[in-house]
């Protein structure tokens, strides 16, 4: 699923501000999208690489019409050895 949906405490904290542009990552199988967003992609990266040390996809938000949902765009799948 490419849709970011964080947690409904986190979207009361930040209803008011627009997290298209940031960044986030997810397992590259189980692509659970609900890790914080990062305002820029390598914060996000060294994020990823603390919670999954082998590799995960990375991607940016793209806010849909509605104000709660954000589609994943710029898809990238990074692997680390």
């Amino acid at each position: 699923m490419k849709k970011y949906r964080g947690s409904s405490m986190e979207q009361n904290e930040e209803s008011c501000q627009d997290l298209e542009g940031h960044w986030t990552f997810a397992h590259s199988k189980e692509l659970e999208w609900e890790n914080a967003p990062f305002k820029t992609k390598k914060k996000a990266i060294a994020a990823g690489k603390d919670v999954l040390p082998c590799g995960f996809l990375i991607g940016q938000l793209k806010r849909k019409d509605n104000n709660l949902e954000y589609e994943i765009v710029n898809l990238e799948k990074l692997t680390f050895s």
